[in-house]
């Protein structure tokens, strides 16, 4: 059993989860890990929780910083990432020694610390830009991060078992506040969680027992499709009802270590000699971290984007792009993070109210167009409208000719 560890396996469900955490870990965690340690060097006198661990001048605390996003960035590029993880790891210890506390943050942490450990020897760069399936690297580090996952969970079902503020009586979760802007949003939410505060005994058993079948599901090989599916819910649901900022998405980043890499699973179905299908090829490609995409079917008569999944079922049109997440998972998880995060930034900014809440908007809005219905109604029209628009500028913009013969789909985006 141990020599599996040892095994050789595709390298690129542990890169696509480095890029991602490495998005986290440069959109919140540096942003919050650096308020805390330019507060600690503006108030020497505050008392950390290591007494002994010095508080740095500020022109060293700026300097240190100014190396952590440095080592985000190569993190997520990949070069050195091992150094760069490291790094990142002991500047994140030294502010939690000062006195700050974050859960959230000390997974995030043993994530970083995990990576330090790793090799999986793809750039970015190899990534987006490479067309390979051969990169390999040893199984133990994302199977240790498998499992580091899976005792998460059983820690945190055994600790709030035995909690004053959860166990059976579910005090915690009768203190919910509402924290979404967005009408809709907000509406929704304060149901949310005024259906919680009528029953928080049953919601924190019905928790801890979800958290125990996460712990299990995690580490059974045979429960791992459940498992994945009930961890974005839990992540996507703390996300929308707490605001615990990193940590639903370094959960939602840790599956991409459960799902197959290089098998080129899912069929993409596109013209041959249509510029606007050779566009899309290219991006897609370049999306394709984890290689799940075989863009070699080529057809002579194109019909638009097709992609046909592994099980068989065709998604076309408007529903292949709101597919495109499901298949792609990585880069759209790091788009999202993105958005996340920075829109909560400027919106904070400028309106003095997160804008976060589109997030839910997005995610909200692709269920829906994977519906059937999706192809008739209002959002055909629209696609049909954006569609023309989108294609054209991206063959402008990847220098495909606008004259090469096109599918009747993509006729009209290359119409002058």
């Amino acid at each position: 059993m141990l020599d599996s560890w040892f095994q050789a396996v595709p390298a690129y469900r542990l890169a696509a989860f480095r890029v991602v955490l490495a998005t986290t870990t440069l959109c919140n965690f540096l942003p919050i890990l650096s308020r805390w340690l330019l507060q600690g060097a503006g108030s020497p006198a505050t008392t950390a929780t290591i007494p002994w661990v010095p508080h740095l001048p500020l022109p060293v605390v700026v300097c240190l910083l100014a190396v952590g996003f440095v080592a985000g960035i190569t993190l997520m590029a990949g070069w050195r990432p091992s150094a760069a993880a490291a790094y990142l790891v002991a500047l994140g210890i030294y502010g939690y020694a000062l006195g700050n506390h974050s859960h959230n943050g000390f997974l995030h942490l043993l994530l970083l610390a995990l990576v330090a450990l790793s090799t999986d020897g793809l750039t970015l760069q190899r990534l987006v830009a490479a067309n390979d399936t051969a990169a390999t690297c040893p199984a133990w580090p994302e199977r240790l991060l498998r499992l580091q996952l899976s005792m998460v969970y059983f820690h945190t079902a055994v600790d709030k078992m035995f909690s004053p503020a959860w166990g059976v009586g579910g005090l915690r979760l009768s203190f919910l506040t509402g924290t979404r802007y967005l009408p809709g949003i907000a509406l929704f939410h304060h149901w949310s969680l005024a259906t919680i505060g009528a029953f928080p005994g049953l919601v924190s058993v019905v928790i801890i027992a979800g958290e125990i079948g996460l712990a299990v599901g995690l580490a059974v090989r045979r429960l791992w499709p459940y498992a994945v599916a009930v961890n974005i819910a839990f992540a996507l649901a703390l996300e929308f009802l707490l605001l615990p900022a990193m940590f639903p998405w370094d959960l939602m980043a840790l599956m991409i270590l459960f799902l197959p890499a290089a098998d080129r699973a899912y069929q993409v179905h596109l013209g041959t000699h249509c510029g606007t299908c050779q566009a899309q090829r290219q991006v897609l490609s370049a999306l394709d971290w984890t290689r799940r995409l075989d863009l070699s079917r080529e057809t002579e008569k194109g019909d638009g984007l097709c992609i046909e999944t592994p099980t068989g079922r065709r998604f076309s049109g408007w529903r292949a792009v709101a597919f495109l997440p499901l298949a792609l998972p990585a880069p759209f998880l790091s788009l999202l993070i993105l958005f996340r995060f920075g829109s909560r930034f400027v919106g904070l900014r400028v309106l003095g109210i997160g804008l976060d809440d589109f997030v839910f908007v997005l995610l909200g809005l692709g269920a829906i167009l994977l519906l059937p219905m999706a192809d008739r109604g209002v959002a055909r029209a629209l696609f049909e409208r954006i569609a023309p628009i989108w294609n054209r500028a991206l063959c402008r913009a990847l220098r495909v000719g606008l004259t090469r013969e096109t599918c009747p789909p993509h006729r009209i985006a290359t119409t002058p």
